[in-house]
């Protein structure tokens, strides 16, 4: 990543985390008095404590509770950064049309995420915020479509479901009657799991929680895959317990649960005496340990974490079977339960305790799937409402006009603009805000988005689609024009933007630009450097290697009696592939080889051959011809090691001096009055 992208992807990110936030307070009198000047730039308190606080958020202390030291060593880093910005101000960076156009994209992005945030995902996030603070019990009968598509029967099979609830029966007598899910039916409807807010598809989930407790829903819901009837049961505050468990499975083939009971009578039978003893005074965790089934629990003494019953454990999401569910809400805390058969065995609860959790602690997970699953949806729906509230107007006759005239299978190019300039009147395409938008206007915007986003393609979806695109920024800018009034951060955060983008454009200028390799100043840096420049001892080796341990031992006889030379047991023996081309040739090894390693553990010397030695798949026989002794690098091999360093080293040299340059050009003075009066010496 460039210096430039990476400054802006900074400043981006941190404008994004701090939008919103207040600026804290520390004295209303010392909020403006002047803490230090930049030439003809007066530094307030506030702005220092501001900027201080901002970027020292997570050490937790306080610019006012600095002490002198602390607070000289951040004002002389704020300068540096100040005079900058003042300088490219002066010089006129802030009027540079590429930095123009920077700082209003920046702008409405920042105006985008302020909207965004408040108009959608706060009042979202307040809404399942309590939901969440209850869950529901539901009864369902569910109709499936058929599984080519057709739902011509599951509908009369749903309808006939409510005439018969219409005329008296019971919702559960309907559910074991008409619905399609075996699960539930044969409980008369009734859903296991409890539900909760943003745990379901937002359609079920408005039925859901549109009806009252013991209501039933008068017509059918469709969803993508049948109709459905809902009852809402019951309705709870949402109770997190502890939970803890010994489980005794029997009859399982599941091999991870551990040594299985041979019957149900034995796992009976250990079950009541494990229950017995811990009611005796037993200690459960040890019988978890000792008898329980589920190596991931038992090794924690039984425990399973934090439940409750319509989000399941907290952090996995898993849900307990109901029976060892409704076993547990209905203990006290620390009470254990009898034995309870469950489809894994049989289980012994015990209920941990209940806990009360901060009241916002699910607010990040809640936000990071509603972003991730409806935010998109609800920003299309927002945008279209204020579309509509800004007075957009489609001229759906010259749309089709529009469509009629191009390829749907190309591209809106620079060849159909002039084609529809020839062959389409000069009419109103669409109008927003009492402005009118013609045909041309619409594919000159178009060709510009083709060039910085996406091509757009001459059929009836892209075209209303690139309507979208070019009306949005419009109704970013009108919902947000007075922005700077509501949010007076927001005008804080643009202008530290664009401070940060004129502060680049005078590094690249002053430093950046000025930055060339020289080998002058690389020898001299080669000269003087503490850097460890060294190739550390290394071996020239050449290699057979043989995969069997019995043909490599004939073979080093062979070349130890002198009945073979090395060279010719390579060819005539060597089983690495391409060995034989190479002559053996291994290459020039350090160490952290293993044969180079070998040779240096037996101080082999130059000409020397080893016996075989295990390596990789086989065994390897070397030959030893030549020892390279650790030494320093010369100039040349140094290079592509020192030659970051030098370029750091010559950049910070420039930006010391800009600096000096700066400084006197612009004095830097700290109010020592204001300074030893707020702040301690130590």
């Amino acid at each position: 990543m460039d210096n430039k992208n990476c400054v802006k992807l900074v400043l981006y990110v941190v404008a994004l985390c701090v939008l919103g936030t207040n600026v804290s307070v520390f004295s209303k009198s010392l909020e403006k008095e002047i803490i230090m000047t930049i030439g003809k730039e007066n530094i307030s308190f506030g702005e220092a404590k501001r900027v201080y606080d901002k970027s020292h958020s997570r050490g937790g202390v306080l610019f006012e509770q600095l002490t002198r030291d602390s607070v000289i060593s951040f004002l002389d880093t704020y300068s540096k950064y100040k005079l900058k910005v003042i300088h490219g101000i002066n010089e006129g960076y802030d009027k540079d049309s590429v930095i123009v156009d920077e700082i209003n994209r920046n702008k409405r992005v920042l105006a985008e995420t302020y909207l965004i945030e408040t108009a959608i995902v706060e009042p979202a996030m307040k809404r399942y915020t309590e939901m969440r603070k209850s869950q529901r019990q539901i009864a369902i009968i569910m109709a499936n479509f058929s599984p080519l598509g057709d739902t011509t029967e599951a509908y009369k099979k749903i309808m006939a479901a409510v005439e018969d609830i219409k005329n008296g029966e019971t919702f559960e007598n309907a559910a074991r009657k008409y619905s399609d899910d075996e699960a539930t039916a044969s409980e008369g409807g009734v859903v296991p799991a409890w539900v909760t807010g943003l745990r379901l598809q937002r359609n079920l989930e408005s039925a859901i929680y549109g009806l009252n407790v013991g209501e039933a829903s008068k017509t059918p819901l469709k969803t993508d895959y049948g109709y459905f009837l809902i009852k809402v049961l019951k309705e709870e505050p949402r109770i997190f317990i502890g939970i803890s468990h010994i489980l005794i499975p029997y009859a399982n083939e599941n091999t991870d649960l551990g040594p299985i009971v041979k019957d149900s009578a034995d796992a009976k039978r250990l079950a009541d005496s494990i229950v017995r003893e811990i009611s005796r005074g037993g200690n459960f965790n040890s019988f978890a340990e000792k008898f329980s089934a589920n190596k991931t629990s038992s090794v924690n003494g039984g425990n399973l974490g934090i439940y409750a019953r319509s989000t399941g454990i907290v952090g996995s999401g898993i849900y307990l079977s109901p029976e060892m569910e409704n076993a547990a809400f209905a203990l006290k805390d620390r009470q254990v339960s009898d034995p309870v058969d469950t489809d894994f065995g049989i289980q012994i609860v015990r209920r941990d305790s209940t806990v009360v959790f901060p009241q916002h602690f699910e607010y990040d997970e809640m936000k990071a799937n509603y972003n991730r699953i409806f935010l998109q949806e609800d920003k299309e729906k927002f945008y279209d409402s204020l579309a509509i509230a800004y007075g957009f107007e489609l001229n759906n006759s010259a749309f089709e006009r529009l469509l009629q005239l191009v390829d749907t299978t190309k591209i809106i190019d620079a060849n159909f603009r002039e084609k529809s300039i020839t062959f389409l009147p000069e009419e109103p395409l669409f109008s927003i805000l009492e402005k009118s938008y013609s045909t041309k206007d619409f594919i000159d915007d178009i060709l510009l988005i083709s060039t910085t986003n996406r091509f757009i393609f001459a059929n009836r979806a892209d075209l209303t689609e690139a309507i979208k695109m070019i009306i949005q920024p419009i109704i970013i800018d009108n919902a947000t024009k007075n922005l700077h009034q509501i949010n007076p951060m927001f005008n804080i955060l643009a202008e530290e933007f664009a401070a940060g983008l004129i502060l680049f454009k005078g590094e690249q200028i002053h430093i950046y630009d000025k930055v060339r390799f020289d080998s002058v100043r690389a020898m001299q840096f080669y000269d003087t450097t503490k850097m460890e420049l060294r190739i550390p001892l290394q071996y020239d080796l050449s290699e057979i290697y043989i995969m069997s341990k019995k043909k490599a031992d004939e073979v080093f006889e062979d070349i130890k009696s002198g009945k073979i030379s090395f060279d010719s047991a390579v060819s005539l023996h060597s089983q690495r592939q391409g060995a034989r081309e190479k002559k053996g040739k291994y290459g020039v090894v350090n160490t952290s080889n293993y044969l180079a390693y070998q040779a240096q553990k037996y101080e082999y010397k130059v000409g020397d051959i080893s016996e075989p030695l295990s390596f990789e798949q086989g065994f390897s026989i070397i030959r030893i011809n030549d020892i390279l002794h650790e030494r320093r690098m010369t100039f040349e091999e140094a290079l592509p090691h020192i030659a970051a360093n030098v370029q750091w080293e010559y950049q910070e040299y420039l930006k010391e001096n800009w600096i000096k340059e700066l400084t006197k050009k612009y004095p830097v003075k700290y109010n020592d009055k204001l300074i030893n009066k707020v702040f301690k010496k130590k």
